[in-house]
């Protein structure tokens, strides 16, 4: 789930409606698919219950739903954006298996992290053009593991639990300028610079030369838009 000040409300909205409509749903065995098919058709059929029991609570769906590929078998479901989603709807008290994204606003940013505390299963993440702000908000949050400007990441330091009832708290941050390349559109420039990082860190000495010759371009073209990114975000 997404949770918003009201203010701020419409324009996120808009804007994830957007980024999940541009998401490519087809055979995920070819290179420009983003969201490839749920496990079963039970599964899908699930799903979207829990969307229409939030849809009969007040939410509003935005984007998404059931779809079919051609050419392809499968359970497809375009990725769906809930507006509006209200507290007590189901989907969000129980895992939702598959790609749901649930609205919530809140009055002002003290509901908001109560919103937030009542959500936490552990692991947050705060998004702000303001890293300091991010961070006074991510420690109020009192998640064991709180990111800002970033979601998933390996946390910076490994837990250490001296007994059970010491518990441990981490924040994350990513500058908002430079972001990771997991949030590029992924392409097969982007997979073939994944393919030659995890070769070049990973791979055989001996195989490290041909790793860099043949993925040279796609590291090169990914460093580009890392860099346009960057910019854009001055």
């Amino acid at each position: 789930r997404v949770i918003t000040v009201r203010t701020h409300a419409p324009a996120l909205a808009a804007a994830i409606e957007r980024a999940a409509g541009r998401l490519r749903v087809g055979d995920p065995a070819r290179p420009d698919t983003e969201v490839g098919p749920l496990p079963s058709v039970g599964t899908r059929d699930r799903v979207e219950a829990l969307v229409a029991q939030a849809e009969a609570a007040g939410a509003v769906r935005l984007c998404g739903g059931p779809v079919e590929v051609p050419g392809v078998a499968g359970a497809f479901y375009s990725p769906v954006v809930l507006n509006g989603v209200p507290p007590g709807a189901g989907l969000l008290h129980e895992p939702v298996p598959g790609p749901v994204l649930a609205l919530q606003e809140a009055d002002g940013e003290e509901k908001a992290i109560e919103l937030a505390r009542d959500a936490a299963d552990g692991t947050l993440s705060v998004w702000t053009a303001d890293p300091a702000h991010g961070e006074r908000i991510a420690r109020a949050l009192g998640a064991e593991i709180a990111w800002i400007n970033e979601h998933g990441v390996a946390s910076p330091a490994t837990p250490v639990r001296l007994a059970r009832h010491v518990v441990t708290r981490q924040v994350a941050s990513q500058p908002t300028r430079l972001r990771s390349a997991r949030w590029l559109p992924y392409d097969p420039a982007l997979l073939g610079a994944s393919v030659a990082s995890a070769r070049l860190r990973h791979g055989r000495e001996s195989e490290r030369w041909a790793a860099l010759r043949s993925g040279a371009l796609p590291l090169a073209r990914t460093a580009v838009r890392l860099g346009r990114e960057a910019l854009e975000h001055r």
